[in-house]
C-alpha cells in the first residue's frame, strides 16, 4: 500500500490555525509566500468571503499533523522576527525596533504618523508583516 501524503493543520508554523503552513508543507511551498497570495486575493470583495469560508472550513475539518513532523522553511526576511516581549499588537514595531536597534517607541509613533498620512496603507503592510514575519522564540 502507498504511503499517502495528507494534509494536516501546522502546530509550530501557524499565524492563526495553522491551515497555511499545513497546506504549505503538503505542497513544498514556504508558508509565508501562500500567507501573501491570500493577503492579496482577500482584497477583492468576493474572493475575500470565499476564502475567509474555506480558510473557517479547513480549521474545522483539518487535524492537527504530529509535533516534530514539519518541514522547516527559510524565512523570507533573515533573521527579523515578530518580538514576544516588545509588543503592542503582534510584535511587529517590537521585532523591526530589535533588528535594526531603534528605540520601540519612536518606531512606533512613526509608524503611527505614517499610517495616517498615507491614508491607512500602511496599517495593510503591518498585517501583511504579521503574516509574514515568524514569531521569535523564547
Amino acid at each position: 500500500m502507498l504511503d499517502q501524503k495528507k494534509i494536516v493543520r501546522t502546530r509550530q508554523d501557524r499565524i492563526l490555525a495553522g491551515v497555511l503552513g499545513g497546506l504549505g508543507q503538503y505542497f513544498n511551498i514556504n508558508p509565508a509566500i501562500l500567507r501573501i497570495a491570500v493577503a492579496l486575493l482577500a482584497i477583492y470583495y468576493p474572493v475575500g468571503g470565499v476564502l475567509a469560508l474555506a480558510y473557517i472550513a479547513a480549521w474545522i475539518l483539518l487535524p492537527e499533523g504530529p509535533l516534530g513532523s514539519e518541514k522547516t522553511f527559510p524565512p523570507l526576511f533573515g533573521d527579523l522576527k515578530r518580538s514576544r516581549t516588545e509588543r503592542m499588537v503582534a510584535g511587529v514595531c517590537g521585532g523591526i525596533s530589535r533588528y535594526y536597534k531603534l528605540d520601540v517607541n519612536i518606531l512606533r509613533i512613526f509608524f503611527v504618523v505614517l499610517t495616517l498620512l498615507s491614508g491607512g496603507v500602511l496599517a495593510g503592510v503591518y498585517l501583511i508583516l504579521w503574516m509574514l514575519l515568524p514569531q521569535e522564540n523564547l
